[in-house]
């Protein structure tokens, strides 16, 4: 009972899920951008939420995988910024709430940029290290155009182990019911793109697919750099 579709006149991808428990609907690319040693990697979206959230149902958006990644999270109505590692073995999600971040929250009319409301379009972005202990940021861009910090991950000096397994990751977006909702849950996506902060030269690395449950097929001839 979900669906992903292209709502042309708005120039939108539609994820969509009505208020049946478990309906699902997702996108992961083929590609697995990648990671560059020594280099930082930027990711931005736009996209709004149809609402503020609602219980029984959970959306994420940004480079993650079943594994490993870095996402924002709106679940049962409840915004997080989160980090996901395999490094124990199994899939283990740090989870920042909204009242833990450590920058600017986007909740205090007197203090912050602006007022997030995640209904509306806006563009969310994070950069990141990897080199297995690097820095993580997670921020949006304001109105006027300025980057804003919502929060920062600092690795290094605070693991025995890498903060994932590796940086080189597919752009993903979820939208998941585990209940009964109280009506249709939207993710409505207009672009997202991965770039590279370095002038070095194109990257010109293997093609990975991800694993799909169930698992698909895909014809490698339809595979773009």
């Amino acid at each position: 009972n979900g669906t992903v579709a292209i709502d042309a006149p708005k120039g939108l991808l539609k994820l969509s899920c009505d208020d049946s428990p478990e309906a699902q609907a997702s996108i992961t690319s083929n590609l697995y951008y990648p990671y560059i040693p020594g280099e930082g990697n930027f990711i931005i979206f736009s996209l709004a939420l149809s609402d503020e959230g609602k219980e029984g149902n959970t959306r994420r958006w940004g480079l993650f995988d079943d594994n490993n990644g870095l996402y924002f999270e709106n679940k049962d109505g409840i915004f997080s910024i989160n980090v996901r590692s395999s490094t124990s073995g199994t899939p283990v999600d740090r989870k920042y709430l909204r009242n833990e971040l450590n920058g600017d929250r986007l909740d205090n009319p007197n203090t912050s940029r602006f007022i997030l409301q995640q209904s509306k379009m806006n563009l969310y972005w994070i950069d990141y290290q990897w080199l297995g202990v690097g820095k993580v940021r997670f921020g949006m861009i304001a109105p006027d155009g300025k980057r804003v910090v919502l929060h920062t991950v600092e690795n290094a000096n605070s693991f025995n182990v890498p903060y994932m397994q590796s940086g080189t990751l597919p752009i993903r977006i979820e939208n998941i019911n585990n209940a009964l909702t109280s009506g249709v849950s939207e993710i409505k996506l207009v672009c997202a793109a991965v770039m590279r902060q370095s002038d070095n030269l194109e990257y010109r690395g293997p093609v990975f697919t991800h694993n799909a449950d169930p698992e698909q097929d895909v014809d490698s001839t339809t595979w773009k750099h």
